[in-house]
């Protein structure tokens, strides 16, 4: 546990809409003049290179000794959660939801970022479902994509004997470079290209 704990404010939305408050013809952000009461920690995670963190804002002393995150384990065994930075951190996101008022984005605020098409698919489906009955017959030609893109999904269903799987691993069979991470679909027709892309799971930029 580090001696000093670096305080946050949460984020503040900006460019507040004041005609969407009755009775405010404008609306400015005033930051607080309290100390901040939340820090930056880590939930970690595993994967086929070792740990890695994902940074969530967590209230002040909810880290401290003896605190329930802290008791928290993995499936492995290790520690869920840390104060410190570990040495791999998990990449930003960088497909943005598609609903309009993820994180209060109708009023200022930022919509959630997501790191893949899957993750948004499942993040739409879980916390905006109304969003995601209305876009339903786009999100399943999307995951329809995904799903061809695997070449071992492909295979699979080629060893079934799906019909039309077999032109599909055919059209593939040079991509014999695929990511090494489990969750990830991609693949690539030189090693050099799988490398640039593992970057990206190990955090680097």
């Amino acid at each position: 546990m580090p001696d000093v704990i670096e305080r946050v404010h949460l984020e503040a939305a900006e460019g507040v809409d004041p005609s969407t408050v009755p009775g405010f013809d404008s609306a400015t952000y005033v930051p607080p003049s309290i100390e901040a009461q939340w820090q930056i920690a880590y939930k970690l995670h595993t994967d086929d290179d070792g740990v890695y963190g994902m940074p969530h804002p967590v209230p002040i002393g909810e880290l401290t000794g003896g605190s329930r995150l802290l008791s928290l384990r993995r499936i492995d065994g290790g520690p869920a959660w840390s104060v410190e930075r570990p040495a791999r951190v998990a990449p930003k996101g960088t497909i943005e939801c598609v609903s309009e008022r993820c994180g209060d984005a109708h009023i200022g605020g930022k919509r959630k970022m997501l790191t893949s098409l899957e993750k948004l698919i499942r993040h739409v489906e879980t916390f905006h479902p109304e969003d995601f009955a209305t876009y339903r017959k786009y999100f399943d030609q999307i995951a329809d994509q995904i799903a061809l893109n695997n070449p071992r999904l492909m295979a699979l269903m080629n060893l079934a004997g799906v019909k039309g799987a077999e032109a599909v691993v055919t059209q593939q069979a040079d991509l014999i470079f695929y990511c090494d991470d489990d969750d990830c679909t991609e693949s690539f027709n030189t090693q050099k290209k799988k490398d640039t892309h593992m970057k990206v799971h190990k955090g680097d930029t």
